[in-house]
């Protein structure tokens, strides 16, 4: 919960910064992007999950890295739903909140 913080801290400044957002705009893209993630990416476990019952030896496909780390050491479909929910629809969810809320004038140049 700490590093969730501290990374939203971070965030919220880097977007006041360097993208001049507002208070309400740091909102609106915190929101865009949870919005999205939970929507894609629910959408996107749904399909797994439907995969995976119609097709059960989907589960044991892997692909094995060197690195002998638990979850790191064989990645299977869990592994990449949570890099797609994550990762691709975070950055799309982050490009929308900011082009968002550049349009709804939450800048700090707009006010």
């Amino acid at each position: 919960m700490t590093a969730q913080v501290l990374f939203g801290t971070m965030f919220g400044t880097w977007l006041s910064r360097m993208k001049g957002l507002t208070q309400q705009g740091i909102a609106l893209v915190g929101k865009t992007i949870t919005k999205t993630v939970l929507e894609y990416g629910g959408l996107a476990f749904i399909v797994g999950g439907i995969a995976v019952l119609l097709y059960p030896p989907l589960l044991t496909y892997n692909i094995i890295t060197p690195v002998k780390v638990h979850n790191l050491h064989s990645l299977g479909i869990g592994f990449f739903l949570v890099i797609v929910s994550v990762v691709i629809f975070g950055i799309y969810g982050y490009r929308q909140g900011i082009k968002n809320a550049k349009k709804m004038g939450l800048t700090k140049e707009a006010k």
